[in-house]
């Protein structure tokens, strides 16, 4: 059973953040129901984690391998410990293991606290070998606020059960920022990272008045090849005043996307959301390479994150903005020419089926996951839910998981990451766990037919991956000599099946798979194609 829920606590904690202010305003929080019986349609509970009042989650939840970094803060308001970034070995999904801490600095009572979250990456470097995580205010507290107001510690995570220490990196010369790295503290917890760069929204001046809102907010670009000196190498702005909100970067390490909102939500009530593509081939030189504007229809305005498919052809855009009557929206883009960005289609909640979200900001979009044609995406209230957009014009709505009863005090899943190939990690805003999902299936990719201008060749042939080495994902080129009942499979090197790339019958010819490691370690995986009395093994390499 929940301890009783100390309302004075949990409200000042929400009061540090835009979103925590702005549920304070329009909804009383109702506290100390239990738990009520999960709810799923086509995504599967298989297990939970960190879900006692000592271990809240309180949004951010990256999957790095098989480990689980799930954010934190410096002081519950049940037991005043120092909860940290928690690590969760994932190994076993029936079955998940707390083995590791990532303590944050202390900032004295429940009122005055830190929170953090991680982002994790692999460094091959002549001054480091091995993962490294970047940590939201995961410093000593020997780095205090006034002079350190946003900072990260940068983390040995190679041994996920015992991290090291390893420096700071200091972002932001605000001493008026809240750094709770809660929802609502956008730009501050808005941060990615791509092999051995880290980016990172931050405020570049002080603010004299801290409910001004016009100065220069902006990306920074974060060479940490040397994890034991991190330096900044690169800069980008908006010359506006757009309040910078999200930020993620794809999988080959080639484009941001940044959102954006004006005016600046002090008032909660932005008129117009952005989506800005940035190139960062050269990361030293970010530039800006499309842009997006759309209108707001919310009481409430928060573009949250857009996070791109894996080919960038199409970005999926959360808008949590709510209005009475209509809830949160998923926005999706063309973007395969970022020069010529548009709308090709948006999913909202129906209010026939959550009647709630016409009364609650509690239910909106906040954040995204996408595997294949399979896009994820937390509600809050509204719950985990899946969408197949392999129609990007009609995205269906296959999958739905609810952690409670449809009422503003149940679990409010803010955060999401993918784990394997069909599994999903959820995090919580409060203290109602981790949540691992079994989620519908993305569908199998189907290679390219018969590419043009090539014969059928004369044998079945399977060639080498490229890129080799490749980060986070390759492609796998094979022939066919006639029509086959085709399968091409990816193993680790233990033997286990990671990956069904292509499972069906396929024309005589020239055929390509593309295959998306995301999530994965790094490391040497074997990929077999299987045409009928045919059978080829190679291998490849990751290398994150």
């Amino acid at each position: 059973m929940k301890p009783t829920c100390d309302t004075q606590s949990k409200d000042a904690l929400l009061g540090t953040s835009l979103l925590g202010r702005c549920l304070l305003v329009l909804v009383p929080l109702v506290c100390g129901l239990m738990l009520q019986a999960a709810h799923a349609q086509g995504l599967t509970l298989v297990s939970t984690a960190l879900a006692s009042s000592s271990e809240a989650p309180l949004a951010g939840v990256t999957v790095y391998g098989n480990y689980a970094y799930v954010g934190g803060m410096s002081s519950g308001y049940y037991t005043g410990r120092n909860i940290g970034v928690r690590i969760v070995d994932l190994s076993d999904p029936a079955n998940p293991q707390l083995v590791g801490r990532i303590p944050l600095r202390r900032r004295g009572t429940h009122a005055n606290h830190s929170h953090g979250d991680a982002v994790v990456t692999h460094i091959n470097t002549g001054a480091f070998q091995g993962d490294v995580a970047i940590v939201l205010n995961g410093v000593p507290d020997a780095y205090p606020p006034a002079s350190y107001p946003q900072p990260y510690g940068i983390w040995d995570v190679t041994d996920p059960g015992n991290p090291e220490f390893l420096s700071v990196l200091n972002l932001g010369k605000d001493s008026h920022i809240s750094d709770s790295g809660d929802l609502g503290d956008k730009p501050y917890d808005a941060k990615a990272v791509a092999g051995n760069y880290f980016y990172a929204l931050y405020e570049g001046k002080a603010r004299p008045n801290p409910r001004d809102y016009k100065e220069d907010n902006r990306l920074a670009v974060v060479d940490i090849s040397d994890p034991l000196n991190p330096e900044v190498v690169g800069d980008w702005q908006d010359n506006s005043e757009v309040w910078l909100m999200g930020l993620s970067v794809n999988q080959s390490g080639t484009r941001a996307y940044i959102t954006g909102q004006w005016p600046p939500p002090y008032n909660y009530q932005s008129t117009h959301g952005y989506l800005y593509i940035l190139d960062i081939q050269n990361p030293s030189q970010p530039v800006e390479i499309g842009r997006y504007v759309f209108p707001l229809r919310g009481t409430i305005s928060s573009v949250f994150i857009a996070r791109p498919t894996s080919d960038d052809a199409l970005v999926v855009l959360a808008d949590g903005s709510w209005a009475d009557g209509r809830c949160g929206i998923l926005h999706i883009l063309d973007t395969a020419n970022p020069a010529a960005i548009h709308e090709i289609s948006t999913f909202e909640l129906p209010p026939s089926s959550v009647p709630d979200c016409q009364l609650s900001p509690h239910y909106i979009a906040t954040d995204i996951a996408i595997r294949g044609n399979m896009v994820y995406s937390t509600w809050l209230a509204g719950g985990v839910r899946a969408h197949d957009i392999s129609d990007p014009t009609n995205p269906v709505e296959v999958g739905l998981f609810y952690a409670g009863r449809e009422v503003v005090s149940d679990p409010e899943l803010s955060d999401i990451a993918l784990l394997g190939t069909d599994l999903v990690v959820a995090t919580t805003v409060w203290d109602s766990g981790l949540f691992i999902l079994s989620g519908p299936a993305a569908i199998p990719p189907t290679p390219t037919a018969v590419e043009e201008g090539n014969a059928v060749p004369a044998a079945y042939a399977l060639q080498q991956n490229y890129p080799n080495p490749f980060n986070p994902s390759t492609e796998i080129h094979f022939g066919l000599s006639e029509a086959a009942k085709v399968q091409l499979v990816v193993y680790d090197m233990m033997g286990l099946e990671v990956a069904r790339l292509v499972d069906g019958a396929l024309p005589a010819g020239q055929h390509r798979a593309t295959w998306d490691a995301s999530g994965l370690p790094s490391g040497t995986y074997l990929y077999r194609l299987t045409a009928g009395a045919f059978t080829e093994t190679k291998a490849m390499t990751l290398l994150k």
